[in-house]
């Protein structure tokens, strides 16, 4: 990239590419969204011409954490969905590292671990060892 171009883009007289983005977001080390949203919390965040949203929903939207109003579906499956298109790689993934957390801060193993989503809000989570019942199990 050259020295003109990256004046023309601090300027603003130049719209900036997504190869661009992502050249600046590795050189500065961060993740290429940072360059795009504001770090500051504001009310709003304008993300195209006619897409205002609140700021924390921009950034959770850029990290595909949560779907824009009206784009992710309001059932639980479709926000699932939804999350599994935008985030492969937490599905199991993500209770293999809890679990795994867990083996090493309590010093044994096995754990099971069973995490709730639906997609918008996290709901119970439960953790039992083997030998261990969970919660609302009767002893008999």
């Amino acid at each position: 990239m050259t020295a003109s171009t990256v004046t023309k883009i601090e300027k603003q007289s130049r719209r900036i590419t997504v190869d661009e983005l992502v050249a600046f977001a590795a050189v500065l080390d961060v993740s290429p969204v940072s360059l795009m949203l504001p770090a500051g919390r504001t009310e709003q965040v304008q993300l195209a011409e006619e897409l205002t949203v609140p700021w924390e929903r921009a950034w959770r939207w850029a990290h595909g954490e949560q779907a824009l109003p009206k784009s992710g579906g309001s059932t639980a499956a479709e926000r699932t969905q939804w999350l599994d298109s935008n985030r492969p790689y937490m599905s199991p993934l993500t209770i293999n590292e809890v679990e795994r957390l867990l083996e090493i801060r309590e010093g044994f193993a096995p754990f099971h671990v069973e995490m709730n989503y639906d997609g918008e809000r996290w709901g119970e989570s439960v953790v039992t060892r083997p030998g261990n019942k969970r919660r609302g199990e009767d002893s008999g």
